[in-house]
């Protein structure tokens, strides 16, 4: 059973909308949650349904993400943004990039976030494969300076020759 599912059954839920990408590529579906009151929308955010989705979070990114979302809920932030790693079915992790926007009544009060849930995963593995590529090649290159510096081929020469004569002399 999905999020979307089990917010469904929670009082004041409407509904919701999902926005499905333009283009496979495009990879981000955006989900409108929408309840009729703020008392609604933060018996939602308390429930045990929504802690069970949260226990998908990675640990070490749960706290993080609770708290900046507390924050934009209390008004502290314009925008919504983190990303974090979410468990996926088959037990890997993977990377998403959550970006929303509290929608607020006209008193203020904050009833429904308008938001997007994007993989970044295998961006991120790119990422870091560039990363690692950047730092390999870096040490590579300061290996090469530092033998192009200790062995030139002057050098090498009278290693030659300093051999040649250390055999002479046997």
């Amino acid at each position: 059973e999905g999020i979307i599912a089990a917010a469904s059954r929670f009082p004041g839920h409407p509904g919701v909308e999902v926005f499905r990408p333009q283009s496979a590529a495009a990879g981000e579906y955006r989900i409108v949650y929408r309840f009729d009151t703020a008392q609604h929308l933060r018996q939602w955010l308390d429930s045990d349904e929504h802690a069970a989705w949260l226990e998908r979070v990675h640990p070490d990114d749960v706290a993080d993400l609770r708290q900046q979302l507390e924050a934009h809920l209390a008004g502290q932030s314009d925008v919504f943004q983190h990303e974090h790693r979410i468990r996926h079915e088959d037990g890997s992790y993977r990377r998403f990039l959550c970006r929303g926007v509290a929608v607020s009544t006209r008193g203020g009060k904050r009833l429904r976030i308008a938001g997007s849930l994007t993989d970044t995963t295998e961006q991120a593995i790119a990422q870091e494969r560039l990363r690692s590529v950047g730092e390999r090649s870096s040490r590579e290159g300061q290996s090469r300076k530092k033998f192009r510096g200790d062995f030139n081929p002057g050098s090498s020469i009278a290693l030659s020759s300093a051999s040649e004569a250390s055999e002479e002399r046997l």
